[in-house]
């Protein structure tokens, strides 16, 4: 297989990271490219003719989702392929009746979000598990976790400023919960390694808040500027000392979490290439 690296006008369409951070997946216009963090090195990559839009591996078994996107897709946008590392081909597909808008996939649980809803798919068996409705201007946004404490979704639910999580413990659909969060539209939301902590964003983008999962709890208010934006990623740093957020403002805010034994809400971090120096906006 050719080297991804020479492929002519390669852009990235999308960035994954593993549960613990430890590893990333990039999909581009031409294929994907897989990489440690620690130490950061290139471990696989794949070349196709046309883009990959959503790309979700699973480290432990060498499998990786992936659907088409960009331009020039290489594969159709209703199909998630099921993409054999070790071997180097499609080893599965799964067909569906309208294009794929974000996909996540922990262990043997995957995610699938169209337009209506949620699929959540056995991997070991390929089958649905769970079907869960989306509210009406969902952008696709969600997030799973299958950690050691409890295995669960959240995506934004029917009304709207409102997070919807649903449990799963033991191959069983357990209980469901809302969160309420604001009264404007949830855009990111985030999970913890573990399943015990959710951070969301809503449109306007100037503040993040982290709940507890299992009661609901607000835990702490983020503030990541004073103007609007759109929030793209947050993501929590393995010791859940530290939470990581990105936006269209071209910068990375990293903020200190609670129970770390340093300041509240303490913004450690901000990286911005064209202004430097000045108060997050």
């Amino acid at each position: 297989m050719a080297e991804l690296k020479h492929k002519a006008e390669l852009k990235i369409l999308s960035i994954t990271f593993s549960p613990s951070n430890t590893h990333l997946a990039i999909s581009t216009t031409h294929g994907f490219i897989m990489y440690s963090i620690y130490p950061l090195k290139q471990l696989s990559s794949a070349i196709f003719n046309g883009g990959i839009s959503l790309i979700a591996p699973l480290w432990e078994q060498r499998l990786v989702l992936l659907v088409g996107g960009g331009a020039e897709p290489a594969f159709s946008r209703n199909e998630l392929h099921f993409w054999d590392d070790a071997r180097k081909e499609v080893v599965r597909v799964i067909k569906l009746s309208e294009p794929i808008v974000s996909l996540r996939a922990e262990e043997d649980m995957v995610a699938v979000g169209v337009s209506k809803g949620i699929l959540v798919y056995k991997v070991s068996s390929v089958r649905i598990c769970d079907q869960l409705p989306a509210c009406e201007k969902w952008n696709g946004c969600m997030a799973l976790s299958t950690g050691s404490h409890r295995k669960l979704l959240v995506w934004p639910h029917k009304q709207q400023g409102s997070m919807a999580i649903k449990f799963y413990e033991d191959e069983k659909v357990g209980k469901q919960s809302v969160i309420p969060v604001s009264s404007s539209e949830i855009v990111c939301i985030s999970v913890n390694t573990e399943g015990t902590l959710i951070a969301a964003a809503t449109k306007d983008g100037t503040m993040i808040r982290v709940y507890n999962s299992d009661t609901g709890e607000l835990m702490q208010e983020l503030r990541r500027g004073s103007y609007k934006c759109t929030v793209h990623q947050i993501l929590f740093h393995k010791s859940n000392k530290y939470l990581l957020c990105t936006s269209n403002r071209k910068s990375v805010h990293i903020f200190m979490l609670k129970n770390t034994g340093l300041e509240n809400s303490q913004e450690l971090l901000k990286l911005n290439p064209k202004v430097k120096n000045k108060t997050s906006r």
